[in-house]
């Protein structure tokens, strides 16, 4: 799921970092790459920018939904309850149909409460050498 699949523009945010494999870089968010590269040269030694891309991930799938939903059935009522949302009881269309409406409703839960990850990969990594003129 991505925010952007559901009318939620993406707004790249840039970074940098004294080590391009540092996990989590913390120097920004900046909204263009020039202002963080000038963020950046304060450091005046090696640095590396990049732009945070947009998260992607899995949402409510209908087949975890379902397994849950015959779990408790089980709990509740013995073996007989397990099999009520089986491949034999939900074809492939309506098991795909609680899929689609599982990452709607989500995606809405999502946005009314502003919750869309804000995190993603560092994306479009540059490295940046001190500026000549500052080293001299």
């Amino acid at each position: 799921m991505k925010a952007s699949d559901y009318g939620i523009p993406h707004e790249p945010r840039w970074y940098w970092t004294r080590h391009e494999d540092d996990e989590v870089w913390r120097n920004g968010p900046f909204s263009d790459k020039a202002d963080a590269i000038s963020d950046g040269r304060g450091c005046a030694q090696t640095f590396y920018v990049g732009c945070v891309a947009e998260a992607d991930f899995a949402g409510p799938e209908a087949s975890e939904v379902l397994d849950s939903a015959a779990g408790s059935l089980y709990d509740a009522c013995g073996e007989v309850g397990s099999e009520c949302f089986d491949s034999d009881n939900v074809t492939k269309e309506a098991e795909a149909e609680l899929d689609a409406e599982l990452k709607k409703v989500f995606a809405n839960w999502l946005t009314k409460h502003a919750l869309w990850p804000q995190v993603g990969t560092i994306e479009n990594i540059e490295r940046i050498e001190p500026d000549p003129a500052e080293t001299t």
